[in-house]
């Protein structure tokens, strides 16, 4: 079908907006497309997409997080080409998923949490802080907590029920 000879950049771009996520997320894959794939292999008719071709653009990468993200967005962007019958075969199924290998956590000292808890006693934030030790919620999310309705002091429970992020350059609960 005409489709399938689109250029990939072309395929990529109407994939996105088809996509049914949150704008921050949809800024995200835009970025990893404009920056990590297009260049590489954009101009390559989706029909013609072949495993050098993926691995093309993952050898581009300058991280392993940014393989990691090209390759898994590939990966559902061809795999949905695909189900749709506009490619025969997803081609990211013939690449390995690139290695991704984070440092090992290394749990604070026992000194050094008791110091911190003593350092935050006269901190206004106090409570704050003393949730991100015990609980380790994401920034976004321990920001975006209410009094009124997320916090349960009669049983000690927190609940996160949205988390605050910059989406298209403003802050805004999701």
């Amino acid at each position: 079908s005409a489709n399938s000879r689109q250029p990939l950049s072309q395929y990529l771009a109407s994939w996105l907006y088809a996509r049914n996520v949150r704008e921050r997320t949809r800024d995200g894959y835009r970025v990893i497309i404009d920056l990590h794939i297009v260049p590489h292999i954009g101009s390559v008719r989706l029909d013609r997409i072949r495993p050098q071709h993926v691995q093309q653009a993952l050898g581009a990468a300058k991280s392993a997080w940014t393989r990691a993200k090209t390759y898994r967005l590939l990966r559902s962007a061809l795999g949905d080409a695909a189900r749709w019958r506009l490619i025969a075969e997803n081609p990211t199924d013939l690449v390995p998923a690139p290695a991704v290998t984070s440092p090992p956590v290394v749990p604070i000292a026992d000194e050094h949490f008791y110091a911190l808890i003593d350092r935050i006693k006269t901190d206004r934030l106090e409570a704050l802080w003393l949730l991100f030790l015990a609980i380790g919620p994401r920034r976004g999310e321990a920001i975006a907590i209410s009094k009124s309705t997320d916090l349960r002091l009669d049983d000690g429970t927190v609940t996160f029920r949205r988390s605050l992020q910059r989406v298209g350059g403003r802050l805004q609960f999701v």
